[in-house]
């Protein structure tokens, strides 16, 4: 009993260890979830592991889904589920078993049951594709039925048809008539915008009301090989030469800035003294995923 017990222990702090190395490289949208939920019958609480709520979404990883964990996983979803039904429920698993795994489609049953069960929205499957999920969500889950992929299989179109669908139903109306356009080759929608519109998203203006946004927000944190400077950022990403690539307002001015802001990013104040590019990091994650 006591192997048993030793067994148990090393599986949940590797776990908690992997969880806070995936935690740690995510988008910073992401956080621990301290939602404790009671069970729907029985006295048991259940707390899943990350949550994201701008996005609106729960996500629970596992190291290797077998055993008992299958069940607890399946339990839980509908948990949350129950007390949350506009989140989406999202499992993520390190690795499937090499003994479990199926030659023709690289899954085995326990994926097979995550994608049957309809309280589980999305099943991602390594770390690569778990991290790219935390970055930008994307829902294409394939449901198998005695190993035959049945449901849709997600292309540009139908990834760009489930957004309309979403749009519609939270009442996005403009967002989704000028997806309809799109698709339609209409381009009444492009209009060019007048010359004192585009100086007031693009002029000083916009520049001071993006550095006021970041600095407002700042966290405290520390440099590390997962955050970069903005002195950084101008030269590797927005290419920016001479004195201009340690400028702040270069930064604050730059489209990439506009798209970090919008996506509620925050930026990480290393606690220096001097207002210079070396103090104010971003993680590498949110510069990666709103670089077009």
């Amino acid at each position: 009993m006591n192997e048993l017990s030793k067994v148990q222990s090393k599986r949940k702090k590797n776990g908690e260890k992997w969880q806070h190395k995936i935690l740690s490289i995510s988008s910073s949208k992401w956080e621990n979830c301290k939602l404790r939920l009671d069970d729907l019958e029985t006295t048991k609480t259940w707390n899943c592991d990350l949550v994201n709520h701008k996005d609106k979404i729960f996500l629970e990883l596992t190291t290797s889904a077998k055993d008992g964990k299958e069940s607890k996983v399946i339990l839980e979803s509908r948990v949350y589920k129950h007390y949350y039904p506009d989140y989406k429920f999202v499992v993520g698993v390190k690795k499937i078993p090499k003994g479990t795994i199926r030659k023709s489609d690289g899954f085995d049953s326990v994926i097979d049951h995550f994608n049957q069960t309809p309280t589980i929205d999305q099943v991602l499957i390594g770390e690569e594709e778990i991290l790219k999920f935390m970055n930008k969500p994307f829902y294409n889950k394939k449901i198998t039925i005695n190993n035959k992929p049945t449901g849709v299989v997600m292309t540009s179109s139908t990834l760009l048809m489930d957004t309309i669908l979403h749009g519609a139903s939270m009442g996005n109306t403009d967002g989704v008539t000028k997806l309809i356009e799109m698709m339609s080759g209409n381009n009444k929608s492009k209009t060019r915008p007048s010359p004192k519109k585009k100086a007031k998203n693009y002029g000083k203006g916009a520049q001071e009301r993006k550095k006021k946004y970041f600095l407002n927000t700042a966290v405290g944190g520390v440099k590390s090989n997962f955050t970069q400077s903005i002195a950084k950022i101008n030269e590797d990403t927005l290419n920016v030469n001479g004195k201009q690539k340690r400028s702040l307002d270069r930064f604050f001015g730059s489209k990439l800035a506009t798209s970090l802001k919008k996506m509620g990013v925050k930026m990480i104040d290393t606690g220096s003294e001097k207002n210079n590019p070396d103090r104010y990091h971003f993680n590498v994650s949110d510069i990666r995923s709103n670089v077009s």
